[in-house]
């Protein structure tokens, strides 16, 4: 602290502390968020907005989070029935301009791809208000360009974290073409096992723990509701795997069953598939199984033997923190997108139809 005759408490000096600070505190582009914004979410110019102060304006009243619902056509009013829910990215404030209250009700939507803000203004108090004159409504959705300041603002919705350490690699090392760029032409992680000698097996790449032997064929139902009576080693703790986990024991050099038997052997006469939590997107009769052959697909709920069908589904459990059944994409601007869970980035579009040699070389080709 240095004083003078301006400033004859002192003067802070950096670097300095900060005392408190209310609410959430973020390093945000090298200042710290939850202190007043620098540049406004909503752009100048957009839906009749004016990025300028208003003399002689005053917020009376302020809302969050708040219950809203949408009118006839579409504009945002204040759910005022008994119990409705509140959104805390829900808003209303009204400010009072030359004796007259002007509304504004917004939610932020913060799905990953696209986030947008979207507010409705009103002139003469709310819908219903006891004001006299007309009401003037115009509702305006805005959507932040992907990447800038504005959109990162607006945080996404966080999603269950990835189950998965890292992705194993396929164990396939047979060369099948003179084409370069074939599985076996690039080494990934190597699958890597530990027999816990309690009828566990724990999964060194991925850090998923799952039964050894499978818990035999049942239907979906009791596969899902069976989990929480599971005590495999002591643990009860057990659920379905999500299809992306069951995938990752899949041991591609092996053709069928496409797994390293010795780790992972199948209970009693052997299963023709294995049960997923997950249904197969909207339906009520799908759901996503992995089968012997080392397949990922839809089948129906039932084929299986306890459910009148003529194939076994057994439900192999695993354990540790589950994962959402969404993953968490970057949108790069450039043609590509990236998995944040995995890693991973893909092209965005598609090629188009060719053979599986065509389609090797032009991957290594691809910039």
């Amino acid at each position: 602290i240095t004083t003078d005759s301006t400033h004859p408490y002192g003067t802070p000096q950096s670097p300095y502390t900060m005392t408190t600070f209310h609410g959430t505190v973020v390093n945000y582009g090298g200042q710290v968020d939850g202190q007043p914004e620098v540049a406004a979410i909503r752009a100048d110019g957009v839906g009749g907005y004016n990025a300028k102060a208003i003399a002689g304006a005053s917020i009376v009243a302020w809302i969050n989070p708040a219950a809203l619902t949408t009118d006839s056509s579409g504009n945002y009013i204040q759910n005022t029935a008994t119990g409705a829910a509140t959104s805390a990215d829900a808003y209303i404030m009204r400010v009072a301009i030359g004796g007259i209250n002007y509304d504004q009700c917004w939610t932020i939507n913060r799905k990953v791809n696209p986030r947008t803000l979207t507010t409705t203004w009103r002139a003469q108090g709310l819908v219903g208000s006891a004001l006299s004159g007309p009401v003037v409504t115009t509702t305006t959705t805005y959507s932040p360009i992907a990447g800038s300041a504005a959109a990162d603002r607006l945080t996404a919705y966080p999603m269950g974290a990835w189950s998965e350490l890292k992705l194993p690699d396929t164990s396939q090392v047979a060369d099948t073409t003179a084409t370069y760029g074939e599985d076996s032409d690039y080494a990934g992680t190597a699958q890597s096992f530990t027999d816990n000698s309690n009828g566990t097996i724990t999964d060194n790449v991925t850090g998923l723990m799952w039964q050894k032997t499978d818990n035999g064929e049942s239907t979906w139902e009791n596969a899902v509701t069976g989990a929480s009576s599971i005590a495999t080693g002591g643990y009860s703790d057990w659920r379905l795997p999500s299809p992306a986990e069951l995938f990752s024991l899949f041991n591609f050099e092996n053709n069928n069953p496409a797994l390293n038997t010795t780790y992972f052997p199948s209970n009693g006469v052997g299963a023709d598939y294995w049960w997923s939590r997950d249904a197969y997107g909207s339906s009520t009769t799908n759901v996503w199984c992995a089968n012997t052959g080392g397949g990922l697909g839809g089948k129906p709920k039932s084929e299986t033997i306890s459910a009148g069908g003529a194939y076994r589904y057994h439900a192999r459990y695993v354990r540790t923190a589950q994962n959402s059944s969404g993953h968490n994409y970057v949108n790069n601007l450039d043609g590509t997108i990236t998995d944040s869970d995995t890693s991973l980035m893909w092209a965005q579009v598609p090629a188009t139809a060719t053979t599986w040699t065509s389609a090797l070389t032009a991957a290594e080709s691809l910039t």
